[in-house]
């Protein structure tokens, strides 16, 4: 059994739509056939660690900035006199220049940028050994990420500190594979048309070995000990339904066993108010070996959706209410009366 809760907001927040429509410059173009979401959720799990405990995929960024740069409160925001307070203050007419020389030095505007560097989705993941996070961009194509690199990396180097003769931009290589770091939280690298980002080396590493590993002609495939490997991973996709502009897992046993957040996985609420909102989540994620997120973005509304496999056995009599009868998280039959009229 599946324990699902899901929730709907209206269109309803001009100051989000405001903030989201700001950098709204040009329309985007025309999408090319792209592969399904299954294929790219599947290439992205073959190059992270297997002891990955949560992960988040945005198969499609282009079509969002597509739905904000088309939705109905565009006009309507860019009428109102605070928007153009806003576009005239100092911090966004500097973000507006540079911008502009980003999308020069790209040859393209902003939209059809995101679309290039993102047309394969991306991928956000944590790693519960080396506690690293990851970001993977399926890109367009290994150019892309070289003109990436040749745009951005001069800007960097020209805001270094006045008279420091440092490179602010380190280079190392690892199994033929050339790392950029920038500072000390900022790991990049490209594998193939992989753009990957992440704030620990040893992350970038597992990824890198997973991806050269895969190149190699002396291992068998299915011996690379990825997350497409998990079984926790698998039994996460088939708790997906339907298309999703954002769908993710966390691997709920491996966290309650790592130690984190301990209070969130004992089972407990220490307000009646708590107890009423969330008890019934609370027993469940004492047990529950994982939980599955999706969210999907319209016009005129945002809906999300939290999926958990449910035991009837993890429910103590006390929660029982929160499952309905029988575990089916459904309300009694109402009972039925027998009016007498004299």
């Amino acid at each position: 059994m599946l324990v699902r809760r899901s929730a709907v907001w209206p269109q309803t927040s001009l100051a989000c739509a405001w903030l989201l429509l700001a950098l709204a410059l040009s329309p985007q173009q025309a999408s090319a056939e792209e592969p399904s979401r299954s294929v790219r959720l599947s290439s992205a799990a073959e190059l992270l660690p297997k002891s990955t405990v949560a992960f988040a995929v945005a198969p499609d960024l282009g079509s969002i900035a597509d739905m904000i740069l088309e939705h109905p409160l565009r006009s309507e925001v860019e009428r109102l006199p605070v928007f153009d307070q806003f576009m005239q203050s100092d911090p966004v007419v500097q973000f507006k220049a540079g911008l502009s020389l980003f999308e020069a030095g790209m040859g393209k505007r902003w939209p059809s940028v995101l679309k290039a560097i993102t047309q394969g989705g991306v991928f956000v993941a944590i790693d519960g050994e080396t506690d690293g996070i990851a970001l993977l961009a399926k890109t367009e194509s290994p150019e892309v990420i070289k003109q990436l690199r040749d745009t951005v990396f001069p800007a960097i180097r020209a805001g270094k500190t006045p008279g420091s003769e440092d490179d602010p931009i380190k280079t190392g290589e690892y199994r033929g594979v050339t790392a950029y770091a920038f500072g000390d939280e900022v790991k990049m690298a490209a594998l193939g048309s992989w753009l990957l980002l992440t704030n620990k080396s040893e992350t970038g590493k597992e990824i890198v070995d997973l991806y050269a590993d895969a190149q190699s002609e002396t291992l068998e495939p299915g011996l690379f000990n990825s997350l497409a490997d998990s079984q926790v991973f698998s039994q996460a996709t088939k708790l997906q339904e339907g298309d999703s502009s954002l769908w993710g897992y966390f691997d709920i046993a491996a966290i309650r066993a790592s130690g984190a957040a301990e209070y969130l996985y004992s089972g407990r609420t220490d307000n009646p108010l708590a107890e009423l909102l969330f008890g019934g989540i609370a027993a469940n994620l004492k047990h529950t070996p994982l939980a599955s997120f999706a969210m999907e973005l319209g016009t005129d509304s945002i809906s999300a959706t939290v999926r958990t496999p449910h035991d009837n056995s993890w429910i103590g009599e006390d929660r029982a209410y929160y499952f309905g009868a029988d575990g089916q998280a459904k309300a009694p039959e109402p009972v039925s009366y027998t009016h007498l009229t004299l």
